[in-house]
């Protein structure tokens, strides 16, 4: 990274601040037609930022950033104090006016207060205090907001880690990769609820190519970046829960019907709601009225069907 430090731009004129100097179209054709191996030993040059920041706003799972918890954290302690400091000098000062006489203090307007009390700071507290209030909320508010968002999962904090690996580990000042060792601290900005069933066929390889979305303009055309529909998926989830979750109540339904033992039934009505209830929860999540709704439904099906068979 040495090289990375040591370059030096030339300070352009004042009047063409805001527009790029020429440069040879020989060596621009030469930039472009680099193989991306030779690119990649000069990453910093060719990739960097303007890489990072396409590939990170191509898709969804690729744009995380930190939320700086601690950070956040130590500056509203730090606004609390000051508040806080204030409120006990101004708590001091009104204690201070009501045991005067009446005659020289008072607290009955805000006016007048200054003539009221010689040196009294009360309305300096208060226009301190504004501001400070005003900044805590807003701090307290955006980063309550934040710390409601979605954790990024460990798939696609390796997404990031996998860019790196395939344009070079210095396309970016090791001191500003910020994303490493702040697994837990990174968010994404989108939020999707994940799924069990979802992550799970996330993992698969041949359904992330049935379901690989085309290059676009605001994609990256990359042999180590693909797209995959989320929506694809979705409705891939919504299908195999619907068409395992009929199958279930169809096959335990003939499944009764051909056994008569009471235990043996009861048995299979257990076992079909336990596989039913874990069904849902892959489908569903984390979702317990949802599962117990579905639970309930799938036993009232099958509780019926033994009455009827009885």
């Amino acid at each position: 990274m040495s090289s990375y430090r040591a370059h030096s731009w030339a300070s352009p004129s004042v009047s063409s601040i805001d527009k790029a100097p020429s440069v040879d179209r020989d060596i621009e054709k030469g930039c472009i037609s680099m193989p991306l191996d030779a690119k990649n030993n000069i990453a910093w040059q060719y990739h960097g930022y303007p890489a990072l920041s396409k590939w990170m706003a191509s898709s969804n799972d690729f744009f995380l950033l930190r939320r700086f918890s601690p950070l956040q954290v130590r500056c509203l302690l730090h606004l609390q104090n000051q508040i806080a400091v204030r409120g006990r000098q101004l708590d001091e000062w009104d204690k201070f006016a009501v045991c005067q006489e009446p005659e020289k203090g008072s607290s009955g307007w805000i006016d007048d207060d200054p003539e009221t009390l010689p040196g009294n700071p009360r309305p300096r507290i208060l226009r301190e205090l504004l501001p400070m209030l005003k900044e805590y909320n807003e701090l307290v508010a955006s980063f309550s907001k934040l710390k409601q968002m979605q954790t990024a999962t460990p798939r696609q904090t390796r997404n990031i880690a996998n860019w790196f690996k395939s344009y070079g580990e210095d396309a970016i000042d090791p001191e500003e990769q910020h994303y490493k060792d702040h697994q837990g601290d990174l968010v994404t900005m989108i939020s999707r609820p994940q799924y069990p069933l979802i992550a799970l066929l996330h993992r698969s390889r041949i359904i992330r190519r049935l379901f690989k979305l085309k290059i676009r303009s605001d994609r990256i055309a990359s042999d180590s970046t693909t797209y995959t529909s989320t929506r694809g998926l979705e409705v891939l989830a919504a299908m195999l829960s619907l068409t395992v979750g009929l199958s279930m109540t169809f096959a335990s339904i003939w499944w009764l019907n051909f056994v008569d033992d009471k235990v043996y039934r009861l048995a299979i009505i257990t076992a079909s709601g336990v596989v039913m209830s874990l069904i849902t929860w892959a489908a569903a999540g984390n979702r317990p009225f949802e599962i117990l709704a579905t639970f309930a439904a799938y036993m009232a099906v099958l509780m019926i069907y033994q009455q009827i068979g009885s």
